[in-house]
C-alpha cells in the first residue's frame, strides 16, 4: 500500500489486525468497542518486524503517480539514447546541459532544534508568515560546469540594492509574479546560456515542456547556435531532471540554515529581499559542487547513459492507474455479437486511452455508449 502511494497509518493497521483476528476466529484481547488492537499490540508488531518504521510522506500529485509508469519512461529512454546517438554526444558530457527553475522564499523552513523533553511547543524564528517569492534559474552540465544563475524579483524594474553578494555574472530580472515567462527565458538563452557554451557543437540542452521554454524565436536562436533542445516527460520530472534529483535539495536545505544563521547573529532584524542576495549566494557556492552535479546526472540516467536508472519501486503509485474491464456478450441492432468478440479488455492507463468502440468496433460510438456499456459491463 505505501509503494502505491496509499500508505497505512498505525490506526489502520491496528484495525486490520482487529478485523484479521475477528474473521479468523483467534482469541484476542482487542478492545470490541472501538474494533481495534490495542497501542502495545503495534509496538509488540513493530518490534518483530524491524523492517516497518513510521514515515511522514511526501505528496505526489495524481498526475505525477501515473506518468511515472514504465511505459512513459521506456519511450523517454528510447527518444533520449537515440537522438544522443545522433548528435553523437554520449561520452560528451562538457555538451550535455539541464536548465530547470526553482522558487526560494524569503521566510525559511526552520530546521530540527534540541529542545527539552515533553515540552509542548517548541519555536524557531522566521522572517514572517508569508515570505516573498524569488525564482532561481539554474543551469549545469553533466561535466559540473556551473553556469551563473538567473534571479526573478517580483516587482517592475530591479534596483541596484537587490544586487549586493549576489553569486558573480548573476543575471537580474523582475515580472509581476516572480515566475519566469517565455520572454525572461528568452533573455536567459541569449544572454547568459549561449555566451557561456564550449566551442564545441552541436550541445543538448535538457529542460522540461513549461510553456516559456518553447517559443518560435528560441527555436530559431537555438537552431542557429547548433543547440538541440529536448523536453523531459511531463510530470515526471521529480525523477528525470538531475537538478531536482541531487542539487535542488541540498541548495534550499543549505539557504534555510543560513537564514537561521542570519537571524541568530541579528536577532533584531529579519530576511528581505535585500539580503536575499547574500545568503543565497552562501548556498549555491557550497551546493553547486561537482558531488550533488554528478549524482544527479547519474541518478536520472542521462550521463553516463543508463535507461535502468529509475529504480522499479518508483513505478509503484503508477500501478493503480490501471483499470481491466470485461466487457460481455450483447446484443445490438438486432445482431447476435459473439462472446469471443466481445470479451475485449479495456484498458486505461495514464498514457493510453481506448474507447469502447476502438475495443469492439461492433458497439457504435453514439450518445447511448455509456448506458450500453454500464450494461454490459462488470465491476473491476
Amino acid at each position: 500500500m505505501e509503494e502505491r502511494g496509499f500508505g497505512l497509518t498505525i490506526t489502520d493497521v491496528r484495525k486490520l489486525a482487529y478485523e484479521i483476528a475477528v474473521r479468523s476466529g483467534r482469541k484476542h484481547c482487542f478492545n470490541n468497542d472501538k474494533k481495534s488492537a490495542g497501542y502495545d499490540w503495534w509496538q509488540g508488531f513493530r518490534d518483530r518486524h524491524p523492517c516497518l518504521s513510521v514515515r511522514i510522506p511526501e505528496g505526489l500529485s495524481a498526475a505525477r503517480s501515473s506518468m511515472l509508469n514504465p511505459n512513459v519512461i521506456s519511450a523517454y529512454f528510447q527518444k533520449l539514447g537515440s537522438f544522443m546517438d545522433k548528435l553523437n554526444i554520449k561520452d560528451k558530457p562538457k555538451q550535455i546541459f539541464n536548465a530547470d527553475e526553482t522558487g526560494v522564499s524569503t521566510v525559511h523552513d526552520p530546521s530540527k532544534v534540541v529542545g527539552k523533553r515533553g515540552k509542548k511547543s517548541v519555536h524557531s524564528k522566521t522572517s514572517g508568515e508569508r515570505g516573498e517569492n524569488v525564482t532561481a534559474l539554474c543551469c549545469v552540465n553533466a561535466e559540473a560546469r556551473v553556469l551563473p544563475p538567473m534571479l526573478i524579483f517580483k516587482g517592475q524594474r530591479v534596483s541596484q540594492a537587490l544586487m549586493g553578494n549576489a553569486p558573480a555574472n548573476t543575471l537580474f530580472a523582475c515580472s509581476k509574479s516572480s515566475f519566469i515567462d517565455s520572454d525572461l527565458f528568452n533573455n536567459w538563452f541569449k544572454k547568459l546560456f549561449i555566451p557561456n557554451l564550449p566551442p564545441q557543437r552541436p550541445v543538448l540542452l535538457i529542460l522540461d515542456g513549461h510553456s516559456s521554454h518553447i517559443t518560435v524565436d528560441l527555436l530559431e536562436t537555438a537552431v542557429s547556435n547548433q543547440i538541440e533542445m529536448f523536453c523531459l516527460p511531463p510530470h515526471t520530472t521529480h525523477w528525470t531532471q538531475p537538478l531536482d534529483r541531487s542539487v535542488f535539495g541540498p541548495l534550499k536545505r543549505s539557504y534555510n540554515l543560513c537564514c537561521e544563521a542570519f537571524l541568530r547573529q541579528n536577532p533584531g532584524r529579519i530576511v528581505t529581499r535585500y539580503d536575499f542576495c547574500g545568503l543565497f549566494k552562501q548556498a549555491f557556492n557550497e551546493k553547486m559542487n561537482l558531488v550533488n552535479i554528478f549524482s544527479g546526472f547519474r541518478a536520472t540516467g542521462i550521463f553516463p547513459f543508463k535507461p535502468n536508472a529509475i529504480p522499479i519501486e518508483a513505478y509503484g503509485p503508477s500501478k493503480t492507474s490501471v483499470l481491466h474491464v470485461e466487457v460481455e456478450a450483447s446484443i445490438e441492432n438486432g445482431h447476435d455479437v459473439s462472446k469471443d468478440q466481445n470479451q475485449s479488455r479495456l484498458t486505461t492507463t495514464a498514457n493510453e486511452e481506448q474507447s469502447v468502440s476502438a475495443v469492439n468496433p461492433q458497439v457504435p460510438s453514439t450518445s447511448s455508449e455509456k448506458n450500453l456499456f454500464e450494461r454490459n459491463s462488470k465491476n473491476p
